[in-house]
């Protein structure tokens, strides 16, 4: 797919005030050959961030940053490379963006990470290559999220071996000029795919990942004394792809996931250390390659997935015990959308389109209430960014991906929890 493309709903219009999202075109066709995965934050103004990844021909592999200043969309980019893969992205206070993709080139597939400020381009590789092999397959489908001490904190999965069957689950974070690497699941298993990082409110890292070894999704919790403790969340048969976590303000656990052999969508919610599980009921819909899930002011969640049947996004929320559903976008394309939802929450979701576009959408509900290391290359740019930010841990409201967050990633988090 020959596209640079995003999609925001954004503008607020008397049918998206009916409940309908509104497509707004961040990117249009072009010659750059994307991946599928972008993700997506909203800074203090409410302005939408969006970050994406994409290649200009063999050797020329580019990490993509939009923002929206007033009625105009801006963009900037990086050379990171022949080869990129994979995008999370999330604003620390000041509204600068930290991302991590996977990037370089074969065998040298390597965690890189880049941090964008008031125009202005630097990028770190957190963990270098096997000096033994020079092979080592280094940042796996990366989550990222940052702390109010402007700490960038990087979950990842991590191979001895380019070629080798069994992975490792990893973290990365920054402190001054030195990154920190620890192993957060190192066992016999192969894990490490599709991790989707949130912190809690004392500012822990908490993540989702999936167990490719017995085919079930974990959670693993970080300690105040660095300690790692891992969760089996959910035992069904070849459950965890496609994972996104959020901590709500109560300070319960929820990750929207994929059951591989289903194709539905399923839900898990931790509760004062107990874990419950359910497939999302949506009609006859069911899921491609992308779950997103953020959390509103009510400790409710919101999940954005990819309806493969018949190529569709789509929006399910729970309220009241109750899971709704309704259709976000008609022409996606096999992607991981990310969702964010903004300090009214209202619902943002960025993806490709299948129409060789990128839009980002936002609809409002009635009713619905507040609540010695490589060189990389260097940045086109196309336009400097006004300040922004959003709230941190102990604020009324702080988004943690995800990716996703995300997923990949964003990829959210409240304030409350542990």
């Amino acid at each position: 797919m020959n596209t640079r493309i995003l999609i925001l709903l954004l503008a607020l219009t008397p049918a998206a005030a009916a409940g309908t999202f509104v497509p707004e075109f961040v990117d249009g066709p072009s010659s750059i050959t994307a991946t599928q995965f972008t993700d997506i934050d909203v800074d203090a103004a409410g302005a939408p961030w969006v970050a994406y990844t994409g290649e200009i021909g063999a050797g020329n592999a580019r990490v993509y940053i939009a923002w929206k200043s007033g009625d105009t969309w801006q963009d900037d980019n990086w050379n990171v490379g022949p080869y990129v893969n994979f995008c999370a992205m999330d604003l620390d206070a000041n509204g600068d963006a930290h991302i991590a993709v996977q990037g370089n080139a074969a065998p040298d597939l390597l965690l890189v990470y880049l941090h964008y400020s008031g125009g202005t381009w630097s990028a770190d590789i957190p963990e270098l290559p096997n000096t033994v092999t020079g092979d080592t397959l280094v940042g796996d489908w990366p989550d990222i999220v940052v702390d109010s001490g402007f700490v960038p904190w990087i979950s990842y999965g991590w191979r001895d071996d380019y070629n080798a069957a069994e992975g490792d689950l990893r973290l990365a974070f920054k402190s001054g000029a030195d990154w920190t690497i620890e192993t957060v699941d190192g066992g016999p298993d192969d894990v490490g795919e599709y991790t989707s990082i949130a912190l809690s409110a004392l500012e822990r890292p908490r993540i989702a990942y999936y167990d490719r070894g017995n085919g079930n999704l974990m959670y693993a919790r970080r300690s105040g004394t660095g300690t790692w403790v891992l969760e089996l969340v959910d035992d069904l048969p070849d459950v965890g792809t496609w994972t996104d976590i959020a901590v709500g303000p109560d300070g319960d656990i929820h990750i929207s996931y994929i059951n591989e052999i289903t194709r539905a969508v399923r839900y898990a919610r931790r509760t004062s250390g107990v874990w419950a599980t359910e497939a999302v009921p949506d009609g006859t819909h069911s899921a491609g390659d992308g779950t997103s899930i953020d959390v509103d002011a009510n400790g409710d969640p919101h999940i954005a997935y990819y309806y493969g049947q018949a190529q569709r996004l789509r929006h399910i929320w729970k309220t009241g015990g109750t899971w709704h559903s309704e259709p976000v976008d008609t022409s996606a394309d096999r992607v991981r959308p990310a969702l964010v939802l903004d300090h009214n929450d209202e619902p943002h979701v960025s993806l490709h389109g299948g129409d060789g576009s990128g839009r980002l959408v936002r609809r409002l509900r009635p009713g619905h209430r507040r609540a010695g290391r490589p060189t990389l290359g260097g940045p086109v740019a196309a336009g400097v960014p006004q300040p922004g930010g959003r709230r941190r841990p102990g604020a009324d409201r702080v988004r943690v991906r995800q990716g996703g967050r995300r997923g990949g990633g964003a990829r959210r988090l409240r304030s409350g929890g542990s």
